[in-house]
C-alpha cells in the first residue's frame, strides 16, 4: 500500500469531527489503523464523551455473525423467514434508544471471523442489515491493529469494496508517547515506572519473539501494571515488579528491576533541594555507570517541566514585601509582584505583566544544587540535557537558566553551551528586560487585538476603562 503521512493520536478526536457531525448524514466510515495498546479506544471514548455522546464498543474478535445480524424466528403466521435483531445495537424500531445519539464502534475489524467481517460490510456501507437501519443519530467508527504475528497490516484480508468505503487514517506509533505519558500524569501512575519509560520511550510499546511467537508490550499492559501495583502497595515496587512483572510486561522484567534498584536511592527532587545529602552517592552511582547520571538528567528535564510556578512581572509593588519572593524582587528590582493569571487578561493592563517560571521554593541554594549537578555532565551529556530542556521544557525551563543562573556561572554556561549546534541552543535573548521592552513596545497593537478578541467573545463592544477594570479584577483574583 502507498505511504501516507500519518496521523498524531493527539488529533484523532479532532479528525473524527470531520466525519461525525450530530444531525447529519454520516458520508463515510472513518477507520483507524495502529499498533495494539496505543490509545485507539480511548481515544473514541473520550470524542463521544467530549460530544455527549453514547458509546458502543463492539471487539469483533469476540463476535459471532450472530451478535450483528440476529437469529433466526419462527413465525407460524409467515411464510417467509424473519430474523430477531440483537438489543444491544441502536437500530431505529429499538425502544432503549430511543431519542440518543451514539457511536457504535467496531473494534479489532480485521481480527474478526470472516462472517463477521461481511456482516459488518453492510453495516458499515447501508448503517443497516436486512430490514433492520441504524438509528438516524448513531454514528460508525472502526478500528483495526497492527503488527499481528502473521504480518496482518490492517487491511490486506479486506476485500477492495470495503476498503472502499472506510476513510484509512493510520495512526503514528511514536506519537502516542507523549499523549500517553499525559495520561499516566493525569492519573496518577507509579512515578517511578513513568521515569523508566520517559528515559527509554522505545519501550513503551516493545515486541519481542518467545518460542517462536511475536509477543507484544503495550501502553495498555504498562497503565494495568500500574494499576495492578496500586491494589497491592503494601508490596514494595521492585519485589513486586519482579514476581508479577513476568505476566505483564515479560522480558524487560530485569531491565525494569536493575532500574529500580539503581534509581531507589535518588530522585530529581533530592537533586534540586538536597544535593549536598547525595552528592556522595552521584559520585559513586557515576564511577559505577555514568548511564545512571544520564537518566537521573532526563528525570531533572521532567521534574523541572512539572514542578514550575508561573510569577507575573508587574510595574505595581503592593505586594514586593512577599518573604518567599524577596530575594526575586532584589535580584530583577523593585518591580516583580507574584500574580495569579488568566490569560484573558494577561496582555490588557499597561506594562504588558511577564509570565516568568520559577521553581517550586525556588531560591539560590537550589540554584546552586542544579549547577553541582550539571557539572557532573560530560560536554555531550549537557548538550543532551540542554537538548531536552529546549525541547520538553520551552520557556518556562530556560528562563531559570537564562535569568537566574548568577554571574558566577556566566562563564560555565557560556562555554557548553558554546559546544552545542545552534538549532539546540536556548534562545539567547530570553532576558527579562529585553521581553519586556519587546512586548511594551508593541502594546498598542496587542492591546487592539485583545480589545477585538474580548467584543468577539462577550458580542459588546467594550470601552478601554471597562477593559482595565476587568484586568485588575481577574489579576487580583
Amino acid at each position: 500500500m502507498a505511504s501516507f503521512e500519518q496521523a498524531k493520536i493527539k488529533d484523532i478526536k479532532n479528525i473524527l469531527k470531520k466525519f461525525i457531525q450530530v444531525g447529519k448524514t454520516q458520508i463515510i466510515t472513518p477507520y483507524l489503523v495502529g499498533y495494539p495498546g496505543i490509545g485507539k479506544s480511548q481515544t473514541v471514548a473520550e470524542f463521544a464523551k467530549e460530544n455527549d455522546m453514547q458509546l458502543i464498543d463492539l471487539r469483533l474478535s469476540q463476535c459471532l455473525e450472530t451478535d450483528l445480524i440476529g437469529i433466526p424466528r419462527d413465525d407460524p403466521s409467515s411464510d417467509f423467514c424473519q430474523w430477531k435483531p440483537p438489543v444491544n445495537i441502536p437500530w431505529e424500531h429499538n425502544p432503549h434508544f430511543k431519542n440518543t445519539r451514539g457511536i457504535l464502534f467496531l473494534d479489532e475489524l480485521p481480527q474478526a471471523d470472516e462472517a463477521v467481517i461481511k456482516a459488518s460490510f453492510q453495516l458499515i456501507y447501508d448503517h443497516a442489515i436486512g430490514q433492520n437501519q441504524l438509528n438516524k443519530n448513531w454514528y460508525i467508527v472502526a478500528a483495526g491493529n497492527l503488527g499481528t504475528e502473521d504480518g496482518n497490516d490492517g487491511l490486506t484480508m479486506f476485500p477492495s469494496a470495503l476498503k472502499d468505503r472506510l476513510a484509512i487514517i493510520h495512526i503514528d506509533k511514536g506519537s502516542c508517547a507523549a499523549s500517553w505519558f499525559d495520561y499516566a500524569k493525569d492519573r496518577g501512575f507509579n512515578k517511578d515506572i513513568i521515569a523508566y519509560l520517559r528515559t527509554r520511550p522505545e519501550k513503551l510499546y516493545h515486541e519481542f519473539s518467545y518460542k517462536g511467537e511475536k509477543i507484544f508490550i503495550t501502553p495498555r499492559r504498562w497503565e494495568k501494571l500500574c494499576l495492578l501495583w496500586e491494589q497491592n502497595k503494601e508490596i514494595p515496587l521492585m519485589e513486586f515488579v519482579g514476581d508479577i512483572g513476568q505476566y505483564l510486561i515479560y522480558d524487560l522484567v530485569p531491565e525494569l528491576v536493575k532500574y529500580l534498584k539503581d534509581n531507589e536511592v535518588i530522585k530529581p527532587e533530592d537533586i534540586v533541594y538536597n544535593f549536598d545529602k547525595i552528592e556522595a552517592k552521584l559520585l559513586a552511582l557515576k564511577e559505577q555507570s555514568e548511564d545512571m547520571i544520564v537518566d537521573l538528567s532526563m528525570q531533572l528535564v521532567q521534574y523541572w517541566v512539572d514542578n514550575t510556578e508561573r510569577l507575573i512581572v508587574s510595574h505595581s509593588t503592593e505586594d514586593e514585601k512577599e518573604p518567599e519572593f524577596k530575594e526575586f524582587v532584589e535580584r530583577f528590582g523593585k518591580d516583580s509582584l507574584k500574580r495569579k493569571h488568566k490569560d484573558v487578561s494577561q496582555s490588557i493592563a499597561e506594562g504588558q505583566p511577564l509570565s516568568i517560571w520559577i521553581l517550586k521554593n525556588e531560591d539560590k541554594k537550589v540554584r546552586d544544587n542544579i549547577i553541582k549537578f550539571l557539572k557532573l555532565l560530560r560536554d555531550d551529556q549537557f548538550h543532551s540535557f540542554m537538548k531536552d530542556l529546549a525541547k520538553n521544557g520551552g520557556f518556562k525551563v530556560l528562563d531559570v537558566i537564562n535569568l537566574r543562573m548568577g554571574p558566577e556561572n556566566k562563564e560555565f554556561f557560556e562555554y557548553h553551551l558554546g559546544l552545542i549546534p545552534e538549532a539546540d541552543r536556548p534562545d539567547p535573548n530570553l532576558d527579562v528586560i529585553v521581553v519586556r521592552n519587546q512586548v511594551r513596545s508593541k502594546s498598542p497593537e496587542i492591546q487592539k487585538n485583545i480589545k477585538e478578541a474580548m467584543d468577539k467573545r462577550d458580542g459588546r463592544d467594550y470601552s478601554w476603562e471597562e477593559l482595565d477594570k476587568l484586568a485588575e479584577e481577574e489579576l487580583k483574583k
